[in-house]
C-alpha cells in the first residue's frame, strides 16, 4: 500500500468514517420496517422481475407504469426509493446450490444417490449464470411531515424512552439497539408509500414481496460480505432472545444485555482503504463509481447488462422527489457568472429545459447513481473496474468517477437500506427519461424448484412441478420430433420425484410409445437403496397372457366397482364394441355396456339371494393354497367354500397380498361378459337393430368374443401386478401399431387399459373408501390417506397416437377433470399443438412449446394462448437442442399471475445419459449400469459422449463393419464393443 493511501485510511478511520460508520439503520420497527437513526422508516421488497416475456412493445408500455409507481412514491417529497441489481458470476454456484437445496434434501430423506447429477447441475449451471437479485429500499424520512410536527414527533420518542427507564430496569445502551428509534407519527404513512408501491409494481407485471426484518438484513449483509453470511445467518433484533456476555471492567452491566448493533451485523469486518478509489472487506477487493453525468438519451438498461455478462457488478438508483426545486438557485447563479464561462448558459438552458417539461406536467426527480465491482486482488478489481467504466461510458454516454472521494461511503451507497446518503452527487431529471434505465429482469414465481430453466442470457428460473403455486396440474408439451420433448418431459418426473417435503416416492405413472421413459426409471432404480429398488419399474407390454389384466378388478373387499371404475368399464366396453372406423357405437351399445357391467358384478356376489359367487379350487394359486395352509383355514366348516370366503379369511389375518391374489378369481372377468349380455333383462330392454342387420345384443356379444380372440391380455384374470412400484412406465410400442382400422383399435384399447393398470387406486377418497364393506372401511381409509398426502402424476406421452381414438380421449377429459379435485396431476406430450382438444388447452396451467414446425402452427399457438409479437418471435427462435441447452415457451397459470418466458432448459451429461432416449443408448446405458453402477457408467458415459448420445460413434462403426462386408447386427456389435472398451478403463 502506498504512503498516501495509508495517510487516507488512517485519517478516516480517525474520523470514525468506517464503512459500519455510514448505517443509519438501527433496529427493527415492526416485522417489516426498519427503523434508522434519525426515526426514518425503511421496508426492504425482493423484485423477482417480470413474469411474461418482454419485448420492445411491452417494455414500452412497462416504462411509463413505471414512471407512474415512481411519481407516486417520491413525488410530494420526504420518501427516497432506492432501487439496485447485483449480478455476480463468482456467486452462481452457491445461487444453484441455494436453489436445489430443497430437492437435494428430499433426495436424502428418499435414500436416492443422486449426487452425480446434482454435482454435474451446480457445474453446468454455474458455467451459464449468474447470481442476480434486485432490491428496493423504500424510506420514509422525517422531512415528510411539517416542522412543527416533525418536533413533535421526535419529543414523542423522547417520552417514550423516558416512560421505559421509569418502568423498567432494562434501557437500550450504548452498545445495542434504540429500540425507540423509529417516529411513531411517520409508521402510517411509511404503511401507504410502501403499500402502493408494492400494489403498483405488482399491477405492472412484476414478481414483488417485502421483506421481513431478518431477511431484509441478511440480504443487505450477503450484499457487504457475502463470503461471512451464510443461508442460515440471522439477525439478532428485538423480540429475538437477547445475548447476554460477561461485562469488561468497568462496563455498565445493562450494555451486556443489548441486542446488537444493527451496524455491526451487517458490516462484520473492518474495511481498509487501499487508495482512494479501493476499499477491501474481507478477502474482497472493491470499487465504487459515482455517475457525474446522465446518459445523452435513455438507452434501456438491458444495453449496460449485455457489456457486463462476465463481472460481478451492482448498480444503486436513488431516486428523490421535488426535483424541480434543486433547480431553483441555479438560474440566479448562472446569470451572475454568465459573463465568465459559455457552460453556465448551457446549464441555464439545461434548467430551463427541465422546468418547462415539469409545467408540462412531466416529473422530474433528483437521482444518484453509484456503481460497484469487485475481485479476489487488486489486478483482477483494477481490470473489472476498467471493463465497468467503459460499459458505463457506451450506455448512452453515462460518465463515472471511481474517484468519490470517500471510499467507505461508495461501498455503502450501493447497498439499499444502509444509508441515505450516496457518494454521487444528485442528478435532476424526468422521469420518462429515467425510467427506461431501470433494470427489467425475467422472473419466475417459483424461488426454489428441482427443474432449474435460465434465461438466455443466464437468470436461473426455477420451477417445481406439483407446487401449491398452481390450484391444479394440467400441463401440455410439444415439439416436432427431436425437440426433446421426452427428455423435458423425463426432466419434470424427476423433478416431481424431488418435491420438497416428499417421504416417500411420489406416484408417477407413463404411457409411452417406445422406451423414451426407461431412462428414468433406470436413473431410479439405480438410486435407491437395496430393498426399494422395486419402487421404480419399466415394462415393455406383449399381447401375451403374462401381461394380462382384467378390467373388472376391484380394490380389496369391495364387491361392486366405485362410480369412477364403473364409467371406465362401459367406456371400455363400448370402446370394444365401436365399429372399426367410427367415432361413436351403435345406438344402444353404451346402455347395454353399462347395464352388463352392473350385472357382471352383481351375478358374482356373495351376499346376493339369487347370485352365483365362484366358488374356490385348489391348485388354481398355489400362493393362496399356500397362505390357507399357514393360517390353519378351517375347511370343514365350509361345503361350500367361495372365493370371496377366501379373501375374507386372508384378510381377516393380516394376508393382504394372498387375499388380493384370491379376490383375482372372484371378480367377473371380459369372458363373462357375452354370457350376461344373453341374460333376458339385457335382451328384453334393447331390441333394437344394427346397420349389420343384426340384434344390437347379439352385436355387442360378437364384438366382446372377438376382443377376446383378438387381445390375448384382455382374456382371463390379472396375471400382471405391479407391486409395490410408484414410478412406473409402460412402453407400449409392441401393442400400439400404426395405422388405421384395427390399428387404431388396438392402440385406443391398450391406452386405456394402460391407464387402468397404472391409476386404477390414484383416484380413492375418504368419500369413496367408506363405501368399501365395514371390515374393510379402515383399510381403505387408510389408503386414501397415504394417496391424499401423495403426490400423483399421469403422462401420457405420443398423445397423438389417440388421435382416431374418441374414447380414449373422453377418458382422458374425464381425468382431467376428476384428477383436479383429487390433486392429479395430467401431464400430455406430443408434436403439434393440433394433438390436444380445445377444453384440454382451456383447462390446462403449464405449457411447454419446445418447437413448432410450421409459420402456421406458430400463429395458431398465438391465436389459442393469446401470445403476444414478442412470444411469437420467440418461438421462432426455439430451434433445436444444442450444447446450450432446449430452448422452450414456458406457460404456466398460477395463484400469483401468469408466467409466459422465453427459457433454456440446460442439462449436462450426465443428466442426458441418464435421459437419453434412443435404443442404441438406452443399452449401453443399461449394460454399463450393470457392469460398473449407475454413478461409475453416467460418468464414464459422460466422459467418453459429453454430447448426451453414442449414435454417431456407432453409426460410424456399423458403416465401416458393413463396408467390410461383416455380416451380423452391427448396431448389436458395436454397442458391445463400446461396452467391453468402457468397463476396461477400470
Amino acid at each position: 500500500m502506498s504512503i498516501g493511501s495509508s495517510i487516507a485510511g488512517s485519517l478516516l478511520d480517525g474520523l470514525g468514517r468506517s464503512a459500519g460508520a455510514f448505517v443509519e439503520l438501527e433496529t427493527a420497527d415492526s416485522k417489516y420496517v426498519l427503523a434508522a437513526r434519525d426515526g426514518s422508516l425503511v421496508t426492504l421488497l425482493s423484485v423477482g422481475g417480470v413474469a411474461s416475456l418482454v419485448g420492445g412493445p411491452e417494455f414500452d408500455v412497462l416504462v411509463g407504469k413505471i414512471a407512474d409507481v415512481l411519481n407516486t412514491a417520491v413525488g410530494r417529497g420526504g420518501h427516497i426509493v432506492q432501487l439496485s441489481f447485483s449480478r455476480d458470476p463468482l456467486e452462481s454456484r452457491r445461487a444453484v446450490r441455494e436453489s436445489l437445496d430443497s430437492a437435494i434434501r428430499t433426495s436424502g430423506r428418499l435414500g436416492l444417490d443422486l449426487s452425480d447429477l446434482f454435482d454435474e447441475k451446480t457445474k453446468v449451471l454455474s458455467d451459464w449464470c449468474a447470481q442476480e437479485s434486485v432490491l428496493i429500499a423504500v424510506w420514509t424520512t422525517p422531512d415528510v411531515l411539517p416542522p412543527d410536527s416533525r418536533k413533535e414527533a421526535i419529543k414523542d420518542r423522547q417520552f417514550e424512552r423516558d416512560g421505559e427507564r421509569k418502568s423498567s430496569k432494562w434501557r437500550s445502551g450504548s452498545a445495542g439497539q434504540d429500540i425507540y428509534a423509529g417516529l411513531a407519527r411517520l409508521r402510517e404513512k411509511h404503511r401507504a408509500v410502501v403499500s402502493n408501491f408494492e400494489m403498483g409494481l405488482s399491477q405492472t407485471g412484476f414478481l414483488v414481496r417485502a421483506l421481513d426484518c431478518h431477511t431484509a438484513l441478511r440480504q443487505i449483509r450477503h450484499m457487504v460480505d457475502p463470503d461471512v453470511t451464510p443461508e442460515e445467518w440471522r439477525p439478532r433484533l428485538p423480540g429475538d432472545k437477547i445475548p447476554v456476555r460477561y461485562p469488561d471492567p468497568g462496563e455498565d452491566l445493562i450494555d451486556c444485555v443489548q441486542w446488537p448493533q444493527v451496524a455491526q451485523q451487517v458490516v462484520p469486518r473492518p474495511a481498509e482503504v487501499l487508495d482512494l478509489e479501493t476499499v477491501r472487506l474481507g478477502d474482497r477487493y472493491i470499487r465504487t463509481f459515482s455517475v457525474t453525468m446522465p446518459q445523452l438519451s435513455p438507452v434501456p438498461f438491458g444495453e449496460l447488462f449485455s457489456y457486463l455478462r462476465e463481472i460481478p457488478w451492482r448498480i444503486l438508483f436513488r431516486f428523490e422527489g421535488n426535483g424541480i426545486g434543486s433547480l431553483s438557485w441555479r438560474p440566479v447563479v448562472a446569470q451572475i457568472l454568465s459573463f465568465v464561462s459559455a457552460r453556465n448558459k448551457q446549464i441555464l438552458a439545461g434548467a430551463e429545459d427541465i422546468r418547462a417539461r415539469f409545467l408540462a406536467g412531466q416529473p422530474v426527480v433528483r437521482i444518484s447513481m453509484a456503481v460497484c465491482t469487485w475481485g479476489e486482488d487488486g489486478k483482477e478489481v483494477r481490470r473489472n473496474a476498467s471493463i465497468l467504466q467503459q460499459a458505463l461510458n457506451a450506455w448512452g454516454g453515462v460518465e463515472a468517477t471511481a474517484r468519490t472521494g470517500d471510499p467507505f461511503l461508495g461501498l455503502v451507497s450501493t447497498v439499499p437500506g444502509l444509508s441515505r446518503r450516496s457518494v454521487a452527487p444528485v442528478l435532476i431529471a424526468p422521469l420518462s427519461e429515467v425510467a427506461p434505465t431501470i433494470p427489467v429482469r425475467p422472473a419466475s414465481v417459483f424461488e426454489k424448484g428441482a427443474l432449474l430453466l435460465r434465461s438466455p442470457d443466464g437468470k436461473i428460473l426455477p420451477f417445481q412441478p406439483g407446487s401449491p403455486l398452481q390450484s391444479s396440474w394440467i400441463e401440455l408439451g410439444f415439439a416436432p420430433s427431436g425437440g426433446g420433448k421426452s427428455v423435458f418431459s423425463n426432466a419434470l418426473n424427476l423433478a416431481l420425484s424431488l418435491l420438497p417435503g416428499l417421504r416417500r416416492l411420489p406416484r408417477i405413472a407413463i404411457l409411452d410409445i417406445g422406451p423414451s421413459s426407461s431412462g428414468l426409471i433406470s436413473l431410479l432404480k439405480g438410486a435407491l437403496p437395496e430393498g426399494k429398488k422395486h419402487l421404480a419399474a419399466h415394462y415393455r407390454v406383449t399381447m401375451s397372457s403374462d401381461y394380462s389384466v382384467n378390467p373388472f378388478d376391484l380394490p380389496l373387499g369391495y364387491r361392486t366397482p366405485l362410480p369412477a371404475h364403473r364409467a371406465f368399464l362401459a367406456n371400455f366396453l363400448s370402446l370394444l364394441a365401436t365399429p372399426l372406423g367410427a367415432n361413436d357405437p351403435y345406438d344402444g351399445v353404451s346402455g347395454i355396456a353399462s347395464l352388463v357391467v352392473d350385472r357382471a358384478y352383481s351375478s358374482l356376489e356373495d351376499r346376493e339371494a339369487n347370485a352365483s359367487p365362484r366358488e374356490y379350487a385348489p391348485h388354481i394359486d398355489p400362493v393362496v393354497d399356500q397362505a390357507l395352509s399357514e393360517i390353519a383355514f378351517p375347511f370343514e366348516k365350509h361345503p361350500k367354500l367361495y372365493w370371496w370366503d377366501v379373501v375374507d379369511a386372508l384378510y381377516d389375518q393380516g394376508r393382504i397380498r394372498e387375499a388380493w391374489l384370491a379376490q383375482t378369481h372372484a371378480v367377473p372377468n371380459l369372458k363373462d361378459i357375452p354370457s350376461i349380455a344373453s341374460d333376458p333383462a339385457v335382451t328384453s330392454e334393447y331390441r333394437l337393430t344394427t346397420p349389420t342387420g343384426e340384434s344390437v345384443v347379439e352385436y355387442f356379444k360378437r364384438r366382446i368374443q372377438e376382443a377376446i380372440r383378438e387381445y390375448p391380455i384382455l382374456a382371463g384374470e390379472t396375471k400382471f401386478d405391479l407391486g409395490e412400484a410408484r414410478v412406473v412406465a409402460l412402453d407400449l410400442d409392441a401393442v400400439c401399431p400404426k395405422g388405421s382400422g384395427p390399428a387404431a383399435r388396438q392402440t385406443a384399447v391398450m391406452y386405456l387399459l394402460g391407464r387402468y393398470m397404472l391409476v386404477r387406486d390414484f383416484f380413492l377418497d375418504a368419500e369413496e373408501a367408506v363405501l368399501a364393506p365395514d371390515r374393510y372401511k379402515a383399510f381403505h381409509l387408510d389408503r386414501a390417506r397415504d394417496l391424499k398426502e401423495d403426490a400423483k402424476r399421469l403422462v401420457f406421452d405420443e398423445f397423438h397416437r389417440t388421435d382416431a381414438a374418441p374414447l380414449v380421449r373422453t377418458q382422458v377429459m374425464t381425468d382431467i377433470r376428476e384428477g383436479r379435485k383429487r390433486g392429479i396431476q395430467i401431464a400430455l406430450f406430443s408434436q403439434s399443438i393440433n394433438d390436444f382438444d380445445e377444453t384440454m388447452v382451456d383447462l390446462s396451467t403449464s405449457v411447454w412449446i419446445l418447437g413448432a414446425a410450421t409459420k402456421q402452427a406458430i400463429d395458431k399457438a398465438g391465436k389459442i394462448f393469446g401470445f403476444s409479437e414478442s412470444v411469437l418471435g420467440a418461438m421462432e427462435k426455439i430451434g433445436s437442442p444444442s450444447k446450450a441447452g432446449a430452448n422452450l415457451i414456458a406457460r404456466m397459470v398460477t395463484n400469483r399471475g401468469t408466467f409466459q418466458q422465453f427459457v433454456t432448459n440446460t442439462l449436462g451429461p450426465i443428466e442426458l445419459w441418464a435421459f437419453s432416449t434412443t435404443s442404441q443408448d438406452a443399452v449401453l446405458r443399461d449394460e454399463l449400469y450393470r457392469l460398473l453402477g449407475p454413478v461409475e457408467a453416467r460418468k464414464r458415459l459422460a466422459t467418453r459422449f459429453p454430447g448426451g448420445s453414442a449414435r454417431e460413434e456407432i453409426e460410424r462403426r456399423s458403416q465401416n463393419m458393413k463396408d467390410r462386408g461383416e455380416s451380423g447386427d452391427a448396431d448389436k456389435t458395436v454397442v458391445q464393443q463400446l461396452v467391453e472398451e468402457m468397463e476396461k478403463k477400470r
